[in-house]
């Protein structure tokens, strides 16, 4: 991160730099720890500790030129480090305009149901409601908004019929997420929570979509189109509305500046966005990774994968 000699071009080149930063005591302990359980005599080990606390000095003078900190605490028994804190630098050239883009074309107006006892074929008083915006596209622009606020926009078709719509959009400005809404007729779908306290289970009933008219596909896909070469990352995620094919991811993908970063959460009718080898990360759990190369194990199935269809 130093900005002076032969250094100083190195920034530049990066796409990304965090800055890890643990307690000077917590990293001097691991490191004469590290090196004792390697062969090292204590007073080697110790001797070594001291120079990276050094390194660590020099090191600490630059960390206001990472793009993230992220603060790590150890000292729970184990060789975990735990993440206390994550401080975006407001400077960083991703934080002045978004520059990441949720594709979630399939929202939800999400109402949680909150129970004591949930019993079936029977008469359930709720104890609590909450109301908040829905669906895959949705969660990862909050998530990523509450780590970097202004960092990223959604993509999604609303609703003009009742409140639903209206609801999102005014629940995810709020928020500080930036939206790019193509307004469609009919309402946006309801998905309906029930929470039992009493074993922590969660039943979830889902309202189909209205279907999307081609216009309103063409729209969105346009617009999405119009920004991409600002992006450095995009994220496909959740279901696909009626009237909405893969088609529309496919396109997406094809046109993405070669620097963009493309994540793919989803197995199920990817194929085609997949053929386009422009996929770099794909969210699957074990039990997805099997279902789309048809193979048993894990590790064959992810150099299959990796090998097949990522770019």
């Amino acid at each position: 991160l130093h900005g002076e000699g032969a250094w100083g071009g190195v920034k530049d080149a990066l796409d990304l730099c965090v800055y890890l930063e643990v307690g000077e005591e917590e990293g001097f302990q691991r490191v004469v720890q590290r090196k004792v359980a390697n062969g090292a005599t204590e007073k080697d080990a110790l001797a070594g500790g001291n120079v990276v606390r050094q390194i660590t000095e020099v090191v600490k003078e630059s960390k206001g030129r990472a793009d993230v900190r992220v603060k790590l605490k150890g000292g729970d028994g184990s060789d975990a480090l735990v993440c206390q804190d994550v401080t975006p630098n407001p400077d960083a050239p991703w934080l002045t305009s978004p520059s990441l883009l949720a594709v979630g074309l399939n929202p939800a107006y999400q109402k949680t149901l909150q129970f004591a006892k949930l019993n079936t074929d029977d008469v359930n008083r709720a104890e609590a409601v909450y109301l908040s915006a829905g669906g895959k596209g949705q969660h990862v622009a909050i998530a990523a908004n509450t780590m970097a606020k202004g960092c990223v926009r959604v993509a999604h078709f609303l609703g003009k019929n009742g409140h639903e719509g209206k609801f999102i959009q005014s629940s995810l400005s709020e928020s500080g997420v930036e939206q790019v809404t193509e307004w469609v007729e009919g309402k946006t779908r309801t998905c309906t929570t029930l929470l039992d306290l009493s074993n922590g289970e969660m039943t979830e009933l889902i309202e189909p979509s209205e279907t999307i008219a081609s216009s309103s596909v063409s729209n969105i896909t346009a617009s999405i189109n119009a920004m991409l070469p600002s992006l450095r990352g995009v994220c496909f995620a959740g279901t696909f509305p009626p009237g909405v094919d893969e088609s529309v991811y496919a396109s997406i993908a094809s046109s993405l500046p070669s620097h963009t970063v493309l994540l793919l959460d989803g197995f199920k009718g990817v194929g085609e966005t997949l053929g386009t080898k422009r996929v770099d990360i794909l969210k699957i759990n074990d039990q997805e990774l099997r279902a789309l190369t048809s193979l048993e194990g894990t590790d064959e199935g992810a150099v299959e994968c990796m090998e097949r269809l990522l770019s």
